[in-house]
């Protein structure tokens, strides 16, 4: 963001000094601006509609200082995900989350291999995946906590999914080849609350999913820290 503020800025500085300099002695004028023709305005509309967005926001880039809540996501173990919903074909293409490694202090500036799964469900994630990748996440240290080093888990491509209008469910797993001891806090603002944007949980990889919250829709309870970004179709 403060990339894109910035070029804003700049672009705004020197329309400044170009566009609005003084007319004075007769000559100081601009010279006006041909509007673009029919071709380029359609380019500029497709690249628009092109552009990335935001699907899902539940991340935080938490710095380990703060309360929060962590939960083991693994191939063998429990397992947890995210509500997200879509209206129109989407490939999703960049998906960044915080996790905790608790057995491993030097993944900054490396790799990590994670299972993130897509399940389709409009109360509840159905036990098969719709969708599956196996990704070579980067890590960014963010932080320590007194469960082990805090990191950022980002993975971009330009199809990790393509996916039809409807409801669906973001699940990353930690499939412990690497022995990282991956832990998944729950989204933004939610760690003493039972309420959020989706999430649900299983405690097995054979297991049914289930709200995490007793009482609380699974649409309605916490999810996961995550970022999912795409381009439509």
């Amino acid at each position: 963001m403060f990339l894109k503020l910035t070029a804003v800025f700049t672009a705004i500085t020197l329309f400044s000094l170009t566009g609005c300099g003084g007319g004075g002695g007769g000559g100081g004028g601009n010279e006006p601006v041909a509007a673009p023709t029919e071709n380029e305005a359609e380019e500029t509309v497709t690249a628009e509609e092109n552009d990335r967005y935001i699907i899902l926001d539940n991340y935080d880039p938490i710095d380990g200082s703060e309360g929060n809540v962590y939960n083991v996501s693994s191939v063998s173990g429990e397992q947890y995900s995210s509500y997200f919903s879509i209206d129109s074909g989407t490939i999703i293409n960049a998906i960044s989350w915080a996790g905790i490694a608790q057995n491993s202090s030097t993944l900054d500036g490396q790799v990590a291999t994670f299972i993130v799964r897509v399940h389709s469900g409009d109360i509840l994630p159905s036990d098969s995946p719709v969708a599956e990748a196996v990704v070579l996440a980067s890590a960014s240290l963010l932080g320590s906590s007194a469960f082990g080093s805090v990191y950022e888990f980002s993975f971009q491509d330009s199809t990790i999914f393509t996916l039809t209008p409807g409801d669906y469910w973001l699940s990353i797993i930690d499939p412990e080849t690497e022995n990282i001891g991956f832990l998944w806090p729950v989204e933004r603002d939610s760690a003493s609350t039972t309420r959020g944007n989706g999430g649900a949980f299983r405690s097995t990889e054979a297991s049914s999913w289930r709200t995490i919250n007793n009482g609380v829709p699974a649409r309605e309870a916490r999810g996961r820290n995550v970022l999912i970004e795409g381009v439509l179709q």
